[in-house]
């Protein structure tokens, strides 16, 4: 208790004594705090990634043993309203390839059939979606890769696949992928071997652990190939870099303020050296020093972040570099302790310069 009203009886003589250095460093160090979060939000991959929705709605599965589509769409994980676009996949063998790719040296081509989303399918020539009465009667027509278009295969031509003939309507900018309406694929009863789908929305990462879990307890042997839980890991493995850079920069915007602090410390300097006279150990006064820092450092950055925080909606979420970028109290709790610890390590260089220097060196060099 004593060393708190010491503390604030020193921060209140360095304001009444040198109000504009003290207002300075204050405004600096709130300007510097609330960049820093301001930075947080719209560099670290972990808070950016959750606001590209387009990022985190794609998962992939694989099917061990092969499933049948008749079987496959009657499931509710397929019809749910989560579920924005859903394509089954059928592993093309070297039998059912067109004449025209056996000596393709490209991956393996998919047959595929499903629902198309204008969000997931880029036209490239001809056209790129099913009509209902193609998908109604099971007629043969396919849509193909624009990457891979048949060498010579044009719009209107027919192609072999799987031992049937099929009129092309289409080519899409996908890579091994060749489409046909869902009911021709129930005619084929091709087996499928892998699924995609891309929910309406991004996933957090519980969410997506969820959507998995749930999947699984329908194929129970179905394998995960893709999901945004792969871009969460990613991105968590490129927070630690992103925070040093941000720690680097706001150690440097500090330092140049602390400047400013050191001005004030220089100020209180009789007090300083009549606590080493009166037998204070430099230890204990580094320890006043560094808690009065604290204590200037740790309100300024709450206030920064109760700013930050009270003002989100109407201003900082304008200014984002993406939309939907959200923090919680986890988020200003870290930003907060981080801030505080950081500027307490800029102060390192003035507590080294005082640790260094004796009881009498220090006694001219602060006199007056």
């Amino acid at each position: 208790m004593k060393l708190l009203k010491l503390i604030f009886s020193r921060i209140y003589y360095n304001f009444y004594s040198n109000k504009l250095v003290f207002v300075l460093f204050a405004l600096g160090c709130f300007v510097c705090a609330v960049s820093f979060t301001y930075l947080y939000g719209n560099t670290m991959p972990s808070k950016i990634m959750p606001a590209k929705d387009s990022n985190i709605n794609y998962f992939s599965f694989n099917f061990n043993n092969g499933e049948s589509l008749s079987e496959l769409i009657s499931k509710d994980v397929f019809t749910s309203e989560l579920v924005n676009d859903v394509r089954f996949y059928h592993n093309l063998t070297d039998a059912e390839l067109p004449p025209e790719l056996n000596n393709e040296a490209a991956p393996s081509f998919k047959l595929g059939t499903g629902m198309f989303s204008k969000d997931h399918m880029f036209q490239e020539m001809g056209r790129v979606e099913f009509t209902e009465e193609e998908n109604n009667n099971a007629e043969n027509v396919i849509i193909l890769p624009q990457d891979y278009n048949m060498l010579t295969k044009q719009v209107g031509e027919s192609i072999n696949v799987c031992g049937q003939t099929f009129k092309i309507i289409g080519f899409h900018s996908g890579w091994n992928q060749m489409l046909i309406p869902q009911n021709t694929m129930l005619k084929i009863n091709s087996a499928i071997n892998s699924v995609e789908l891309y929910t309406n929305k991004g996933l957090s990462r519980a969410k997506s652990e969820d959507f998995i879990s749930e999947f699984k307890s329908d194929f129970f042997d179905a394998t995960v190939s893709s999901s945004p839980i792969e871009m969460y890991d990613a991105a968590d493995s490129q927070n630690p870099q992103i925070m040093f850079l941000l720690s680097v920069v706001y150690m440097i915007s500090v330092a140049s303020f602390m400047f400013l602090m050191k001005y004030m410390m220089d100020k209180s300097r009789r007090e300083n050296i009549i606590y080493s006279i009166v037998g204070a150990k430099k230890k204990k006064v580094i320890l006043i020093l560094l808690a009065e820092s604290s204590v200037v450092i740790t309100v300024f950055s709450i206030f920064a972040v109760l700013v930050h925080f009270l003002f989100y909606d109407s201003f900082f979420s304008h200014i984002n570099t993406e939309s939907g970028i959200t923090y919680n109290i986890n988020d200003y709790l870290l930003i907060t302790v981080f801030m505080i610890v950081l500027s307490l390590l800029t102060s390192i260089p003035f507590v080294v310069s005082y640790m260094k220097n004796s009881l009498v060196e220090n006694k001219i060099k602060y006199s007056e």
